[in-house]
């Protein structure tokens, strides 16, 4: 059951991923006579975090954004400041 769910795990991964990638990776273990499991695979197809990092925004720069945004809609509706 547990190779079920491994072989299941890489077919998510190729689907979700380069699936050509994940083929190389599986054809070069299997070359290798390396044992592997989803893990494995994930790390040599999808090494690292691919997400773009996280901007953080000092809470003045925020505020200073707001207001101008609060301006523009004011302005564009002619509200009352």
């Amino acid at each position: 059951m547990r190779a079920y769910i491994e072989y299941v795990r890489i077919l998510h991964l190729a689907g979700s991923t380069m699936e050509s990638v994940v083929e190389a990776v599986l054809a070069t273990l299997l070359e290798a006579g390396e044992e592997f499991d989803y893990a494995r695979v994930k790390q040599l197809a999808v090494p690292g975090d691919r997400r773009p990092p996280a901007r953080r925004l000092a809470a003045a720069h925020v505020q200073r954004m707001i207001a101008a945004a609060l301006a523009l809609i004011r302005n564009d509706h002619n509200w009352p400041m």
